[in-house]
């Protein structure tokens, strides 16, 4: 089933993505990965990279050196 989200989408709990081929976004800011100073890990890794299985494709350029990475299958 396909969702489509029209204005806010507020999720509370555990969100799992990995098998349905999200898996999950992350913030690499000036080529550094260390969850500080506004670096945004991947939920599902902890860290600045996809699951195993994943490949990562750049989505945005934020702000500088800001950039944003998601993860598909």
């Amino acid at each position: 089933m396909n969702y489509v989200v029209a204005d806010n989408l507020y999720v509370y709990g555990t969100v799992r993505g990995g098998s349905y081929g999200f898996g999950g976004m992350y913030v690499d800011v000036d080529g550094y990965c260390t969850g500080i100073n506004g670096r945004v890990l991947n939920p599902f890794t902890g860290w600045c990279s996809c699951p195993a299985g994943f490949t990562s494709a750049l989505l945005n350029v934020n702000q500088g050196n800001n950039l944003i990475y998601y993860c598909y299958k």
